[in-house]
């Protein structure tokens, strides 16, 4: 029996996951295996949200093994066989026996299926930033990378590539709606799907089928450090995951780089300690006309300038010679 399949829409960009798993069907207090209804989520979906996956979080761990991975376990290791699927039924109680029991013994084989899948990744998309940049630099924003990034695919993870099954006809589907994330109805376009006995071949076909995108990279967040699909062909150093203050990566990492610049960058530290001096100036002497307007003068034209030097866009030298011309130069007596 094939405990996962997986489809794809490649003219929407989606994939539709179906695991084997338990659910609790309206008016029963007990829990029964089938393979469920696929959602549909972007491409790539279920790839990041495996690597991304803490598996030093027993809480998350364990959530993930019961959202994907149960009927896995319990065909695989405890041999309940063809009659799981709709006939065997378990209480709240002995699925969260079995849950734990899946824990314990699957934890270190999904550390080393996340450590291949981390690996290759990061083998696939190593030196992406300088093809990019070199393309751009040479006018060329349309190169697709996909050919190459597939042979590195096979390359790193080939022994996840064997016991895959093409199904050309598989109703879930084919023919019936499935539900978008938001728990909308859409009709699947989906012309075939493929069927594994293991979640690492599954994982293998997702990943596959990301590269064959064009235009799709998988860049690591240099802030909370999880993988992400960049919106365009653009190298980014951040994702846009929200946190809980509300503020995403991409803000929160920006305001830790400058942060960073300024507590080692010695043409800021004088930029800051200019600012400070002149401030002074106007808050002691709030009567020299001068003062003042130097100041407002500095603080008004220096913001600008600041952005400029961070956005690289002036040189360094540029930036210090124009704080240096903002002190009064002493004449010389003749």
């Amino acid at each position: 029996m094939n405990v996962f399949s997986i489809g794809f829409d490649e003219e929407r960009k989606l994939e539709f996951f179906s695991p084997f798993v338990p659910i609790k069907f309206k008016g029963e207090s007990d829990y029964r295996f089938i393979s469920c209804d696929p959602t549909a989520k972007p491409i790539g979906s279920l790839i990041l949200e495996f690597i991304n996956l803490d598996l030093n979080n027993k809480v998350k761990t364990k959530k993930f093994i019961f959202e994907y991975l149960l009927g896995y376990y319990m065909l695989e290791y405890c041999h309940f066989g063809q009659q799981l699927e709709y006939k065997l039924c378990f209480s709240k109680k002995e699925l969260n026996f079995y849950i734990e029991d899946a824990y314990l013994e699957l934890q270190e084989e999904l550390k080393d299926l996340q450590e291949d899948f981390i690996s290759s990744i990061n083998h696939i998309f190593s030196g992406v930033e300088y093809l990019i940049k070199k393309n751009h630099q040479e006018g060329n924003y349309h190169t697709d990378y996909s050919d190459c990034f597939l042979a590195e695919l096979y390359a790193t993870l080939h022994e996840y590539s064997e016991d895959i099954l093409v199904d050309f006809d598989l109703p879930t589907y084919c023919y019936l709606p499935c539900l978008s994330e938001d728990d909308d109805p859409i009709d699947a376009n989906v012309e075939l799907a493929f069927s594994s006995e293991t979640f690492g071949n599954i994982l293998f076909i997702a990943l596959r089928k990301l590269i064959f995108q064009k235009n799709i990279l998988i860049l690591r967040c240099q802030y909370c450090h999880d993988y992400f699909i960049p919106e365009s062909l653009h190298y980014q150093k951040y994702c846009n995951k929200v946190h809980k203050n509300g503020k995403t990566c991409k803000s929160l990492g920006a305001l830790v780089t400058y942060k960073n610049k300024l507590k080692n960058d010695p043409i800021l530290k004088k930029y800051n300690s200019r600012y400070s001096s002149l401030a002074s100036n106007a808050s002691n002497y709030p009567d020299n006309p001068l003062a003042v307007k130097r100041f407002d003068d500095y603080k008004q034209k220096g913001s600008q300038m600041r952005q400029l030097y961070l956005e690289d866009k002036i040189s360094k030298e540029e930036f210090e010679t124009w704080i240096e011309n903002t002190r009064i130069k002493k004449q010389n007596n003749k």
